[in-house]
């Protein structure tokens, strides 16, 4: 078995914004989201129509999502 981890940061540069985390494709068998510590509101996980009432996980600052 070959590991390569993979790591990057995204910031959404204003509240409420949806944003694509990555455009490019990967083959994985986990994924960890981690909301940054400093935030003053929510990370809502989510498909192409994520929202405040439309998601699949919600993080507060400093939370993580572990998807397997």
């Amino acid at each position: 078995m070959i590991v390569r981890p993979f790591h990057f940061m995204k910031t959404v540069t204003t509240a409420g914004t949806r944003e694509q985390l990555t455009t490019s494709e990967r083959h994985v068998t986990s994924v960890v989201i981690q909301s940054e510590a400093n935030n003053t509101g929510y990370v809502y996980v989510g498909g192409s129509s994520v929202s405040s009432s439309n998601y699949f996980a919600v993080l507060a600052a400093s939370a993580t999502l572990s998807i397997e």
